[in-house]
């Protein structure tokens, strides 16, 4: 097991100072994979499961888009997938959630293993947290956007 542990170490070791050797940015490909893509990988565990209340896919399109418009580039240990996914479901949380209470968010619940200390982490590995100041100005930003947006329509 020490030895497992140790391995896993050196080899995530490795790959973390690969990247922080890397000067060029590399460019965010931020997406929404959607559940499909989720059953394709059955031993991922859930690490958070929200309730969006009233939340347009319209919305989180523009929040989203404002999230990645903030960090357009993916840096190793603060700006990048983690940082992007958490920053979102923060800023969804922040405009209002509601508590799973039907049948089917039962039914989701169970399917889906849930892991509260996992967000953020890669192998184990804290990578990244969300600061919720840097999500109180995004949030400021995605009103703006929205506005306009709504303007245009």
């Amino acid at each position: 097991m020490v030895d497992s542990a140790t391995v896993a170490l050196v080899q995530t070791s490795h790959m973390l100072s690969e990247s922080l050797e890397k000067t060029e940015p590399h460019e965010a490909v931020d997406r929404f994979l959607g559940e499909a893509f989720v059953e394709r990988y059955a031993d991922w565990v859930c690490v958070r499961q929200i309730k969006p209340r009233g939340l347009k896919l319209f919305q989180l399109v523009v929040l989203a888009r404002v999230v990645h418009m903030h960090a357009p580039t993916y840096t190793p240990l603060r700006d990048n997938c983690f940082w992007f996914v958490g920053t979102v479901l923060d800023g969804v949380e922040a405009l209002g959630v509601d508590l799973p209470t039907t049948p089917e968010d039962t039914r989701r619940k169970a399917k889906y293993l849930f892991d509260s200390d996992m967000p953020g982490r890669w192998r184990g590995l804290k990578i990244t947290t969300t600061d919720q100041v840097e999500v109180s100005v995004i949030l400021s930003k995605y009103q703006e956007a929205l506005d306009q947006q709504l303007e245009k329509v």
